[in-house]
C-alpha cells in the first residue's frame, strides 16, 4: 500500500505500508494514511487491482477480502474520493508526468502478483473494462513467476504481451510493477519483444513504485 501527497507535479510526502492479510488490518492501514492527506480534506484518488464501480471495489482477484468494499464508507464523509483500477492509475501517472509523456499513444503494463494493462491516448486513460479482469493466462504466469526463472518468464510474457498489444498500435510500451525491480528481467523481456518484431519504444516506469499512487491522485485532474 503506497500513498503520496501530490502538489502539482511534486510529491510532498509519501508512505508505504505492507498489504495486510485481513480486511480489518487493511482498514487500519487506511486510517493510518489519513495523517498523510485525508485529514486535510483534499480530494483523494485510490487505485486498486480489480473491478471498480464508482467508489467500490467489486472484486479484487489478489485481495479477496476487498469484495464489494466501498472506500467512501471507510473514509470521512467530507473527503472527496475517486477510485480507479490500479493499472489505469499507473498509466495515467506515467503518461502525464513520466516515461510516456512524449508519446501520443502508449500501452502500460504492471507486472507483479498479477498483470495490469491500460491504454493511454493524448494523456487520457481509456476505460477498457475487460482490463479490470485477469487475462486467461494469468494463473500460468503466476506459476512460472513462482519458479524465479527470469528467462522463462520473459519468454512467456513477451509472447503474451505482444499478442495483447499489437491491435492497439501504441507508440510506446511502458513497463512497471514489482517484477521490474530486477533490471535483468526488463532487459530479457525487452529482448523477447524485439525478437517478436515489436519495433516501438519499450520503457521502464519513471516513477517506479509510486507511479500508481501518483496516477490515482491525478484522477482528479482528468
Amino acid at each position: 500500500m503506497r500513498a503520496v501527497l501530490l502538489e502539482g507535479k511534486k510529491i510532498v510526502r509519501a508512505l508505504e505500508l505492507k498489504t495486510p492479510n485481513t480486511k480489518q488490518k487493511f482498514i487500519n492501514n487506511l486510517k493510518r494514511s489519513e495523517g498523510l492527506a485525508f485529514n486535510r480534506k483534499i480530494p483523494v484518488g485510490i487505485g486498486v487491482a480489480g473491478i471498480i464501480k464508482n467508489t467500490t471495489v467489486v472484486l479484487s482477484p489478489n485481495i479477496p477480502y476487498l469484495k464489494n468494499f466501498d472506500f467512501k464508507k471507510k473514509l470521512p464523509l467530507s473527503t472527496k474520493i475517486r477510485v480507479d483500477n490500479d493499472a489505469r492509475c499507473f498509466a495515467r501517472g506515467e503518461a502525464n508526468f513520466g516515461a510516456g509523456k512524449k508519446f501520443k499513444k502508449a500501452f502500460a503494463v504492471t507486472i507483479g502478483t498479477g498483470v495490469g494493462r491500460a491504454c493511454v491516448q493524448d494523456g487520457a486513460v481509456k476505460n477498457i473494462k475487460k482490463f479490470e479482469y485477469p487475462e486467461t493466462w494469468e494463473n500460468e504466469y503466476q506459476k512460472i513467476r513462482a519458479k524465479h526463472d527470469d528467462a522463462a518468464l520473459a519468454i512467456f510474457l513477451g509472447r503474451k504481451l505482444f499478442a495483447l498489444i499489437k491491435s492497439y498500435q501504441p507508440d510506446a510500451l511502458i513497463l512497471g510493477g514489482g517484477a521490474l525491480a530486477k533490471k535483468r528481467f526488463f532487459v530479457l523481456l525487452k529482448q523477447e519483444l524485439k525478437r517478436l518484431s515489436f519495433s516501438k519504444s519499450i520503457l521502464r516506469a519513471h516513477f517506479k513504485k509510486n507511479a500508481g499512487a501518483i496516477g490515482a491522485a491525478l484522477a482528479w485532474q482528468s
